[in-house]
C-alpha cells in the first residue's frame, strides 16, 4: 500500500481558450491553478502454484482544482484496477491482464467545456 498528497500553488498549464471563431480555439500557457492530488494505490500478489502467478492492484487519485484566472473550479476522481494472470508452461511464461479506467464526474461534452473555461466579461 501506498499513498500520497501534493499540493501546486502555482500551476502554469497549457490551455485552450474560445475565440469568435466556430471551432477555433486560442492556445497559451497561463498561471491557471492551484492543484491538489491525493492518491492511495494498493498492489498484492498471490502464488497458488510454483508455476502460477496472480497479482492485481488498484489505483485511486481525488483531485481538485481551483482557478482564480479562468473562473473556474474543477473536482473530480480516478481509478484505475488492474488484475493480472500467469503460468509458466514449460519454460516460457505466458500470461493475461486486465486494465479497467474508472473517472468520475464523466468528461464534459465540448460545448459545456468551452462555457466553463470562458473569460469572464467585464
Amino acid at each position: 500500500m501506498s499513498g500520497s498528497v501534493r499540493h501546486t500553488g502555482n500551476a502554469i498549464e497549457q490551455v485552450r481558450l474560445p475565440t469568435d471563431e466556430p471551432c477555433i480555439t486560442a492556445q497559451t500557457f497561463v498561471n491557471v491553478a492551484a492543484n491538489a492530488f491525493y492518491r492511495l494505490s494498493l498492489y498484492g500478489l498471490a502464488k497458488p502454484t510454483a508455476k502460477q502467478d496472480i497479482s492485481g492492484g488498484d489505483n485511486v487519485q481525488y483531485i481538485v482544482r481551483r482557478s482564480l484566472a479562468l473562473n473556474a473550479g474543477r473536482w473530480g476522481l480516478t481509478a484505475s484496477i488492474s488484475l493480472n494472470y500467469s503460468v509458466q508452461i514449460s519454460e516460457k511464461a505466458h500470461g493475461a491482464g486486465l486494465f479497467l479506467p474508472v473517472c468520475w464526474p464523466p468528461p464534459k461534452s465540448r460545448a459545456a467545456a468551452r462555457a466553463t473555461h470562458a473569460p469572464r466579461s467585464r
